[in-house]
């Protein structure tokens, strides 16, 4: 049982790799209304009075991607994601479509 959210807002620059996205906490949706009622509790996320959780960082393997060509990549992206008011260093592999 993986919440959803359709309201995350991002920024790719191509050219240089940079990657800025925003994530409203609150508007995660979950299947069963309990949980996202305890997940946006203070006793949780407390997500009123933290509402973002924001990520800022690059793709660093950029020349592996040809974003002028239709298809499939897998992109690495490293850089700091802060969440619940504490920042962390990630490092993610994920596609391209």
């Amino acid at each position: 049982m993986k919440p959803n959210n359709y309201k995350v807002t991002s920024i790719l620059k191509p050219t240089e790799g940079t990657l800025v996205f925003s994530v409203p906490m609150q508007s995660f949706e979950f299947e069963k209304a309990l949980m996202q009622k305890h997940y946006n509790s203070k006793k949780f996320l407390d997500t009123k009075q933290l509402p973002k959780g924001k990520f800022k960082g690059a793709i660093t393997n950029l020349s592996d991607i040809d974003f002028a060509t239709d298809g499939t990549y897998e992109a690495t992206v490293s850089g700091t994601f802060t969440i619940h008011g504490v920042a962390n260093e990630i490092t993610e592999k994920f596609i391209l479509p």
